[in-house]
């Protein structure tokens, strides 16, 4: 019962964000407003419908090899998200602009400045009231941050930089790859989570549908 009513209300968000239906803009501060984009070429929109419907027909249909599907099931969630990205015609800028064009690019800007990790996993109250790690901040748990301060290390130690332009669009660039990859690993915990309760063919069923909610397909 519960797969379906999955499925029911995860096609109504799909519908109701194609069609552009006033549901969710009419709710009290909701800020989220459609934009018209160009709908992408069409054998691109062909293939996130076909390859995924076909690989998830592919995974169901065959018994056992769990760790496999996992696997396929990461790939495919990253392509998906990639994917969708690409439909706006820009090239990876599509998922890449947003870490330090949007407002919540405060955090990479902030992330580059940060020379010492610790003082700030140690001290994040005291630099959250000096204003020292900005506003957004403010409404997010340490973890947040330290992703892209973490990020910028990784980043860093690829291809070290000394300015600050710089090591943002280093960050950018080894975010936009990494962090797809690193939205569709809770699949794993969330399989083995799912089979304490269920067998392996419901908790794999849990993993793919969560690869078609459209906020992880859509939100970097």
């Amino acid at each position: 019962m519960f797969p379906t009513v999955i499925i029911t209300i995860t096609l109504s968000h799909w519908a109701i964000l194609i069609l552009q239906e006033p549901v969710f803009t009419r709710l009290p501060d909701w800020f989220w407003p459609f934009i018209d984009k160009p709908a992408g070429p069409l054998w691109l929109l062909i293939l996130l419908i076909t390859i995924p419907f076909g690989m998830v027909y592919v995974i169901l249909k065959e018994k056992n090899q769990y760790g496999l599907k996992l696997l396929l099931l990461i790939l495919l969630g990253f392509s998906m998200q990639f994917g969708f990205a690409l439909l706006e015609g820009r090239g990876i800028d599509g998922i890449r602009d947003r870490i330090i064009r949007t407002g919540h690019a405060e955090f990479a800007k902030i992330a580059v400045q940060q020379e010492d990790t610790f003082r700030v996993i140690s001290n994040y109250e005291h630099l959250l009231e000096t204003g020292e790690l900005g506003l957004f901040a403010r409404s997010k748990p340490p973890g947040q941050l330290l992703l892209y301060i973490f990020t910028q290390r990784f980043s860093n130690a690829i291809h070290p930089e000394s300015d600050d332009e710089e090591m943002l669009h280093r960050l950018r660039t080894v975010a936009s790859y990494l962090w797809p990859f690193l939205s569709y690993f809770v699949l794993i915990p969330l399989f083995y989570f799912n089979r304490l309760f269920s067998d392996s063919e419901q908790a794999i069923l849990a993993c793919i549908l969560y690869l078609f909610i459209p906020s992880v397909n859509l939100i970097t």
